[in-house]
């Protein structure tokens, strides 16, 4: 009998040993990004940038784990590819609801408010998003403004949906729009890219206050460091590091506000 459970204890060990063996190891993160986020994330013509690259790759250094950034194209084959098991990370955006079906999210990390950007002799006193009621308005497809915005946005604006923030403002400034939603670090990015900082201007109250976090594919074997991640990014954000980044990228931005065609 003995002999039997010391048989029967060490078979179960070694398929313990044989099961976890199997089980997928995150031996390197793949991110991805919005190629047109500046300063948050932008494609410079031969790699990803910006704070939340910034951010996430310090991240993956300091929990000692290989890292590679991927440039897919556009935001939605970037969503595509995360929804389909295509890259293990994206680095930042809004946690919605039909995110949420394919990625898990660390803590906030940065606040990216969604602002209302107008010409500066917009003819209406803007009192909160009812103003925008009845008025022909743009935003960035794909782009996601959290549970509540996306609902007033679906159900009561009249907007379209344009390829990236310069586009808005180029239509924004020929009076084919009334106005652009976009996040308040992008939207200012774009008014020093195309020379329009003074000639647009973003309304207040913003349309949402909300933040930004890292999407873990949820198939995806690197999900298991998210607690970890959340780890690192509250002393990240606690030395004051993530303001740090962004400031410093919105300035580098400044120097060379450059997005390659295409």
């Amino acid at each position: 009998m003995r002999v039997a459970l010391s048989a029967a204890c060490a078979l179960l060990s070694l398929l313990s040993s044989d099961l976890a063996a199997a089980q997928p190891v995150c031996r390197k993160v793949v991110i991805s990004a919005d190629p047109k986020y500046p300063p948050l994330h932008w494609y410079d013509g031969s790699t990803l940038t910006g704070a939340s690259v910034d951010i996430a790759t310090r991240l993956f250094t300091r929990l000692g784990v290989r890292w590679e950034l991927q440039y897919l194209g556009p935001w939605p084959r970037v969503l595509s590819a995360a929804e389909h098991g295509g890259v293990d990370v994206v680095t930042t955006l809004k946690d919605t609801p039909e995110r949420r079906a394919f990625l898990d999210f660390t803590k906030p990390v940065l606040s990216n408010p969604i602002a209302v950007f107008v010409t500066v002799d917009y003819p209406v006193n803007y009192l909160g998003r009812d103003s925008l009621i009845g008025r022909k308005g743009g935003l960035t497809r794909g782009n996601r403004f959290g549970d509540d915005a996306d609902r007033f946005v679906r159900e009561r604006l009249d907007v379209e949906e344009l390829n990236d923030p310069e586009t808005g403002f180029r239509m924004l400034m020929a009076g084919r729009i009334d106005y652009f939603m976009t996040g308040l670090h992008a939207g200012r990015a774009t008014l020093i890219h195309t020379g329009l900082e003074g000639r647009i201007i973003a309304l207040a109250p913003y349309l949402a206050e909300t933040s930004n976090a890292i999407g873990f594919v949820r198939n995806s074997p690197c999900r298991a460091l998210l607690p970890a991640a959340n780890r690192v990014l509250d002393d990240m954000i606690a030395r004051g590091e993530i303001k740090q980044i962004i400031d410093r990228n919105l300035e580098r931005w400044r120097r060379q506000p450059v997005l390659p065609d295409g």
